[in-house]
Formats: structure tokens, C-alpha cells, sequence
């Protein structure tokens, strides 16, 4: 491999929030994903969450740069920047769980999930949600990033794809 100058702001803090979200899950003693850390793209690929047809779904939990950009007046980009303007990224912190679908049924074609499998999969997708916020707040107000200022968005669930189904924030960051 040939060796390169590794991005100093934005690889850092996704490395370190990706430990974050890995510990913030396994204290919460939430299922253990299959993956959990730093994920290259424009969406985070929500076509693995383990095996949810035998039930045995650990899913995947992620962090992904959205977006970086100059900002002099932090949360707002800097519209002409110089060469050693302060830096803002921002990145959506993630996990995606198995959803209950339902099942081919001869008599009727379909049987839907029942209450009880919709109930526990919110259930368990709020709990995720409440395991990414500590592990963004924890992660950003202790430590190397202490120092840094950021912005939490608001919680957004996804679309349910391939039977994964789930949710993230994105946060904003200061390099300052």
C-alpha cells in the first residue's frame, strides 16, 4: 500500500465516535451488531442485519461523513475561505435492526407482523436511538473532544430496505 497524509480532523473523530457507538450499544446490552464502525459513502448500505429470517439478528451500526466544509462562524460554512480555515463535518451515527415482516400464508397470501413483533421492534429501535445519542454526547463532551463544538440533529428513522429498518443522527462538528 502506498503511503499517503491521512485527513487529521474528520477520520480521527469517525474512528473514535465509531468506538463510541460500539461501547454505548454493548453498555446498553443491546444486541451485539454484526459490524459496527466507520462505513465509506453516501448512504450507509442497509442490506445486512444478519440473518432475520432465523431470528438471529445482531444488525449494523455505523458512522459515515455526510459532509465537510470551512466554517469561520461555526455551525455556518464560510463562503470564501482561506487556506487554514477552521473545518466543520458532519456525520450521521447510525444502527439498523431486522424488521418484522410478514409471512406467505396459502390460506389468505399474507399474514402481516404481529403487534407484539412491531411493538418490540420500536421497542428496541428507541433503545438504539438512545444508545447513538450517549454515544455522540459521551463521546464529544469528554476526552480529545472536549474542546470541540458540535450541533445534534434530530433523530431520523429510516425507510425499512431488505427487511433492515432502523435509524441515526446526524451531528455537526467544529475543528475550531
Amino acid at each position: 500500500m502506498m503511503p499517503y497524509v491521512e485527513d487529521d480532523f474528520a477520520w480521527p473523530l469517525m474512528s473514535a465516535l465509531a468506538v463510541c457507538l460500539c461501547t454505548s450499544i454493548a453498555e446498553a446490552e443491546l444486541p451485539e451488531p454484526c459490524r459496527c464502525g466507520v462505513v465509506p459513502g453516501p448512504i450507509a448500505v442497509m442490506d445486512f442485519c444478519g440473518t432475520c429470517a432465523s431470528g438471529s439478528c445482531g444488525g449494523q451500526a455505523w458512522v459515515r461523513l455526510v459532509t465537510e466544509f470551512p466554517s469561520r462562524d461555526f455551525p455556518s460554512p464560510t463562503v470564501e475561505s482561506g487556506c487554514v480555515d477552521p473545518i466543520a463535518v458532519t456525520l450521521e451515527v447510525g444502527i439498523a435492526r431486522c424488521q418484522p415482516s410478514g409471512s406467505a400464508n396459502a390460506i389468505r397470501g399474507y399474514t402481516p407482523p404481529t403487534a407484539e413483533q412491531q411493538s418490540e421492534a420500536t421497542r428496541l429501535q428507541l433503545a438504539d436511538m438512545r444508545a447513538i445519542r450517549r454515544a455522540i454526547q459521551c463521546c464529544l463532551m469528554d476526552g480529545a473532544y472536549a474542546d470541540n463544538s458540535y450541533v445534534l440533529g434530530s433523530y431520523t428513522p429510516l425507510q425499512v430496505s431488505g427487511d433492515c429498518g432502523g435509524g441515526f443522527y446526524q451531528v455537526t462538528v467544529w475543528s475550531q
